[in-house]
């Protein structure tokens, strides 16, 4: 098995790559406006954060070498409120082979969306699973 870094929650080695998947808990805060956050898995091979005002930021590669993400599929399952976008219905594995976003927004209020993720080789059982927390705190 081949591991690396220090705080991911799941590391699985095999096919002679090596997946990491962390917990997250990510926020987007705006006075005055739209507060918008994105949680990416990428096809690149990369987890990102995308915040409305503060941009894009890579947070680690989920997979090793990168060129094997698209023998790979996600999936989240809500355990609470649903983000606002999502890339795929709860519990419906999709393909890596193309980026998968989870967008939570809010104007109005402080929203707090919560799921899991989990990650799998095409068809095969889960390798890993983690919680994600969005949180957008907008306001007008």
């Amino acid at each position: 098995m081949s591991l690396w870094g220090t705080e991911a929650d799941s590391y699985v080695g095999g096919s002679g790559d090596t997946v990491r998947l962390d917990a997250q808990g990510i926020t987007d805060v705006v006075v005055g406006g739209t507060a918008t956050i994105t949680y990416r898995v990428d096809s690149d091979g990369g987890i990102y954060r995308i915040q409305a005002h503060g941009g894009s930021t890579k947070l680690y590669d989920w997979v090793l070498p990168n060129a094997q993400a698209a023998n790979y599929e996600v999936r989240w399952v809500t355990q609470g409120n649903d983000p606002n976008t999502t890339p795929a219905a709860s519990g419906t594995w999709i393909a890596c082979t193309s980026d998968r976003d989870w967008v939570n927004t809010s104007t109005n209020a402080d929203d707090t969306d919560t799921f899991t993720l989990e990650l799998r080789h095409v068809g095969g059982p889960t390798l890993a699973s983690v919680t994600i927390t969005l949180n957008a705190f907008g306001s007008p």
